[in-house]
């Protein structure tokens, strides 16, 4: 299972895909949507998908998933 880190204080949220990788790992991130940016998915220097930033997090994520996820 994905893990999901979630601050409440911006109300974002990260899903990492692949364990073991941070910030640093990102190549690019390709911004999903048209008008303010709230998904972004990240890229490792492989071209694989290493996780998904969720700005305004409980406009997207369930309340489940937001309650179950680490708290920063």
């Amino acid at each position: 299972m994905a893990r999901i880190t979630y601050d409440a204080t911006v109300n974002a949220a990260y899903i990492y895909l692949i364990s073991g990788v941070g910030q640093s790992s990102v190549e690019k991130t390709v911004q999903l949507g048209s008008g303010p940016y709230e998904i972004g998915v990240d890229f490792g220097h492989d071209g694989m998908i290493i996780g998904i930033e969720v700005l305004n997090a409980s406009k997207y994520l369930t309340e489940e998933m937001l309650e179950q996820a680490e708290k920063l």
